[in-house]
């Protein structure tokens, strides 16, 4: 009896560490998140301001005020990089959805030079434009992969949230002031957002 009491509980062990999230990763991506939506989607809302004409437009200011967005986003990097070095990929469910995110970055990469090439043989602006909407339609795709994996309701919302502001962006590619102004927004609202929740759920579990 003693026996197979070891083996159910060894056996509920494995499927714990396959199912639940490892805090340490969560932690790190919430992180990242975070930074990356406070910080791009700033600049973006601030360059969308400049377009729209709400702000005046210095091109010597604004190339030192945008430089400043990309030092203080891989300041931030570096230190979520370091705090969180060498604590393991967690889960199968967080190394799945790291997978996913990893997929969805290469992804992009590839189609910056499939539509980058079209827009420059086009010279068509409105056909580059096309490229961050789709980037965001794919953020929309990891954050399903993550609540298909995880079955929390509020990762559907966040992916739906992507979705809705990639079709938003694709309406508006003829005004580049609203395009730049909604992917501002969209940093800001499905990326500082569940940054924060899943840093705090990581505290929690922590």
């Amino acid at each position: 009896m003693s026996l197979e009491l070891q083996s159910a509980r060894a056996d509920l062990d494995f499927m714990r560490g396959v199912i639940q999230p490892n805090p340490s990763a969560f932690a790190a991506l919430g992180e990242t998140c975070v930074a990356v939506g406070l910080i791009f989607g700033a600049q973006l809302m601030f360059q969308g301001a400049q377009i729209a004409g709400w702000l005046p437009s210095l091109p010597v200011a604004s190339g030192w005020i945008l430089l400043g967005f990309f030092l203080a986003f891989m300041t931030a990097l570096v230190w979520i990089l370091a705090r969180h070095r060498g604590k393991g990929a967690g889960s199968t469910a967080s190394r799945a959805i790291g997978m996913a995110f990893n997929a969805m970055g290469l992804t992009n990469f590839v189609l910056l030079l499939v539509i980058g090439m079209v827009a420059w043989r086009q010279q068509n602006w409105e056909t580059w434009l096309i490229y961050g909407a789709v980037v965001y339609a794919l953020q929309g795709a990891a954050w399903s992969v993550a609540w298909m994996l995880m079955r929390r309701a509020w990762l559907g919302g966040v992916a739906l949230g992507w979705f809705a502001t990639s079709l938003a962006m694709a309406a508006t590619t003829r005004d580049v002031g609203s395009y730049v102004l909604f992917a501002g927004l969209g940093l800001l609202l499905w990326m500082v957002i569940p940054g924060l929740v899943l840093v705090r759920q990581a505290r929690a579990q922590a």
